[in-house]
Formats: structure tokens, sequence, C-alpha cells
């Protein structure tokens, strides 16, 4: 199949949200759909280019990239040269730092919680939107923010079917289609509720885990997952009814890394880990001496 139009998105709730409001907003019904990280956009650029030429490329809710800056410059630039617009949506910081071709139209809201959330305002601002669209995006502030409670029934299946393994791409392609279909496709909802359930064992483990948390420093939460599949949020949001802080250590793919949450407004990780980019409340770094970044956040 050719295609005129690609949408590279973040394989989260949020990201898939937000490639779901790029279709139904812009019309982009046949668009090559590639989720992506920000620490893994080199592989999606090869994946494109063997593509060949597009009319437009959309990029959702895909950060920097907060260890290789040149990684995030490349994949501007070379998805600008393969299409005739590159449009770039998201809401994290750290895009100040880099300069885009003319053809690249960059739209960003750091003060959104969720770029679904920011798409949303942006796409329908005097109303008509897609059935379910307002109803989602209220659900991707609330998911992106680190939560779950107050989520729609829709949100929830879409919720706990990704969550149930984040690297099968048929659920984001599932949750595309209902989400699309404005919910009435049946083969897609039966699909996510049989994938919805598996993830009540995932969350079952993952508040388990909390029961590992040590105090590193006053306010401040350690957990080592040591391997377990785990829902990192889950174990984030219980953990955060003691603490302010939250380290979580996980590892995939033979690298270690931590992720740091907080639920204090007052925090910016950012600053406090001296990261150009991503999220203020929530980032991910590689494993490295555990009292430097005690030391940091607590400076």
């Amino acid at each position: 199949m050719v295609y005129s139009d690609c949408i590279i998105y973040h394989g989260d709730f949020d990201g898939v949200v937000s490639a779901a409001f790029v279709v139904l907003g812009r019309g982009a019904s046949e668009a090559l759909l590639l989720p992506s990280e920000p620490f893994t956009v080199d592989r999606t650029l090869k994946k494109i280019s063997a593509e060949g030429h597009f009319s437009r490329i959309f990029s959702a809710d895909i950060a920097p990239n907060n260890r290789k800056s040149e990684m995030t410059r490349k994949f501007i630039h070379d998805c600008s040269a393969l299409c005739d617009t590159f449009y770039l949506y998201d809401h994290h910081h750290g895009w100040e730092n880099f300069k885009t071709p003319g053809n690249c139209e960059l739209s960003v809201d750091v003060a959104a919680k969720s770029c679904a959330g920011f798409l949303f305002k942006a796409m329908w601002p005097k109303g008509g939107w897609p059935a379910g669209a307002d109803v989602l995006a209220a659900d991707a502030d609330i998911v992106d923010s680190g939560g779950c409670d107050g989520i729609s029934d829709d949100g929830g299946l879409i919720f706990r079917a990704l969550k149930s393994n984040l690297r099968d791409e048929s659920i984001r392609e599932a949750a595309l289609r209902y989400i699309v279909s404005g919910f009435f496709d049946l083969s897609a909802r039966e699909f996510l509720m049989k994938r919805a359930v598996l993830y009540d064992e995932i969350l079952k483990k993952s508040l388990e885990l909390q029961a590992r948390a040590t105090e590193p420093s006053p306010g401040i939460c350690y957990v080592d997952t040591d391997g377990e599949v785990c829902d990192m949020t889950a174990v984030i949001r219980e953990c955060y009814k003691k603490y302010n802080i939250v380290i979580i250590e996980y590892a995939t793919t033979g690298n270690s890394f931590y992720v740091i949450a907080t639920r204090d407004p007052e925090i910016n990780i950012l600053e406090k880990l001296r990261i150009k980019s991503g999220s203020r409340y929530r980032v991910t770094v590689p494993k490295r001496d555990l009292r430097d970044i005690i030391a940091k956040l607590t400076s």
C-alpha cells in the first residue's frame, strides 16, 4: 500500500489517543501508523525511509531525547526531508532547544497535562468534535498525570488493555480502530476486553511491589522491580500515598534505568537533575549512582 501520510506516536495511552485525534482531526485515515519512543526514533526513521516520500508526517507525544539530543535533531530534519510538511505535536519540555526546517510546523504546549488534551483543544476549539473525543482528552489528562481514578469506561478499557502488554502492537492497533470508530467497532472492543483481563494480575503484582520500598532519604521512596513485569505507574501511585518522590529501578534490553516521579507540584525534576527535556513531574534516566540522584533531588 502507498501511504500519503505517516503518524509517529508514543505507544502509551496518551500517545494512542493523540494518534487517533490526528487521524480524526487532520483527515489522516489512510496513514502509516508507527509507534515509537524518544529513544527509538532512529529505528522508526528507518521504517519511514523505506516507504519513500510522504505528503504529511505527523509526530504526536514524542518527547525530545533527554540523553541524545542529536537523535532528536536528526529525527526532525530527516522527517522534514521525507515529506512536504512535518507536523510535530507535543506537551513536553525541551523543544525550545531545537531549530526546525521551514516545512516543520512545531506545536507544543508545555502547560498541557497531556498531548491528547492539547490536541483536542487545538483541533476542535469551537466544538463539533468526534464522538467521545472530549471524554478521552480528559482521560489522557488524568492518565498522563500519573492517575487512573475517574477515567471513563472506554478509557479504562483501552488503558488496561494497553497496560497488559506495552510491546503488543496489535493492542494499539485495536485501540486506534476503536477510538476512530467512535467506539462502534465491536470486534476491536472484544479484542481489547480480552487483553484488559490480563492486566488485572499485572496490577496485583505491581501493588505488591510496594512492600519492597525503602526510604533512602526522608520523603523519597526507592523500589527495585528486580525483573518483575509490572505497571510502574501503579507502583508510583501506590507509593505516593506515603512519599513525595518515587524512584523505580527496572531493566530492559540489557540496560538498567530509573523512573523518577513526584507528586509535589513545587518540585521540577528536570531542573533538579539538570535534564533539558521531558516532563517536569516524571523522567526516565539511565541507572547511575543513586546517592548522586538523591543529592540532586534534595538540594
